[in-house]
């Protein structure tokens, strides 16, 4: 999986989780709002005069139908020039006795409150889907930077063919130090089925434009046998002449 798509699956999820969330905390808001304008209502048809008594105060909480919000709402005469925090109802006047007054309900609700009182079950989940899938997401990532590494290694005999730098280690990775012709053949082992090789391979790979090579292939295995004796446990066995097979003692 491209990392790319793991990107795009994280940011849909934790968009959506966002979205979901302030959806519900300003239906939330709208629907205490509505709670505070009703009560407000019901409260100033019963009242029979302009002062907010304790009794005031006690009918507009009962009046408000979530049980939750009662001990954060109190009604108030309107102010023109309001500080308070919170939620507040519309101003609404009350007439009597030849006097105006206008009031307003309030509900001091703190935004740990609100997201209290609103359904965050759903963004939660999505938050919490996404922080699965980048979990999964990364050990997935690990596994696959874990197989290239191992991919890009190959080992027979005791030694190591680092093919992302391209140099043979022994088996305490410290680098067997080849000419450059050493350096194809062996590779050219490697990569072989069970590490065997015709000559004939092996000359047109290596001197491509030469009409005859065996001098010179066999000074070539020679003087890597050596090397590869004192680095590891392989050797270069000879076929009949014909051939050339990469064994571990």
């Amino acid at each position: 999986m491209k990392p790319i798509y793991s990107v795009i699956v994280f940011l849909i999820l934790i968009t959506t989780s966002a979205i979901s969330s302030i959806h519900n905390y300003h239906s939330t808001q709208w629907m205490i709002e509505e709670d505070l304008n009703h009560a407000l209502v019901q409260t100033l048809k019963t009242k029979s005069e302009g002062w907010i008594t304790p009794d005031t105060i006690k009918t507009y909480k009962n009046n408000i139908s979530i049980t939750a919000l009662r001990d954060y709402a109190y009604i108030s005469y309107a102010l023109p020039k309001d500080n308070r925090t919170g939620i507040t109802s519309k101003s609404m006047k009350w007439h009597g006795n030849g006097k105006t007054f206008v009031f307003k309900g309030y509900a001091a609700c703190s935004m740990a409150t609100m997201l209290s009182l609103s359904d965050q079950r759903l963004p939660m989940t999505l938050a919490s889907l996404a922080m699965l899938w980048a979990i999964f997401s990364l050990a997935i990532r690990k596994k696959q930077e874990k197989n290239v590494v191992y991919s890009q290694t190959a080992s027979f005999g005791g030694i190591i063919l680092d093919e992302v730098q391209d140099i043979f280690t022994d088996k305490n990775s410290n680098e067997i130090h080849l000419t450059p012709m050493q350096h194809q053949l062996m590779k050219l082992f490697f990569s072989a089925e069970n590490h065997k090789l015709s000559k004939d391979k092996i000359c047109s790979s290596l001197w491509p434009k030469k009409e005859d090579a065996s001098d010179t292939l066999y000074t070539l295995i020679k003087r890597l046998r050596p090397t590869l004796e004192k680095h590891s446990s392989l050797k270069i066995v000879s076929d009949r002449g014909k051939a050339y097979h990469l064994k571990a003692k």
